[in-house]
């Protein structure tokens, strides 16, 4: 077996490994269209709140800063 050919056959395996990992991936993590919630959800622009409303929402009060 020459060298050539066993870069050749070396090459050949890492393909056919990637494309099995391709097929395993495509299989677990399935990949559709988003629902309509999901486009609305995406498109839609949302309010950041800060620390101070987010402990007054959730009713802390926010005397322990690190």
């Amino acid at each position: 077996m020459t060298e050539a050919s066993s870069l050749q056959e070396i090459h050949d395996e890492l393909k056919e490994l990637r494309l099995l990992y391709e097929r395993l991936i495509d299989m677990l993590i399935p990949v559709g269209e988003p629902t309509q919630g999901e486009k609305e959800a995406i498109a839609r622009d949302d309010e950041i709140a800060d620390e101070v409303e987010l402990f007054r929402v959730l009713g802390i009060h926010n005397s322990n800063k690190v």
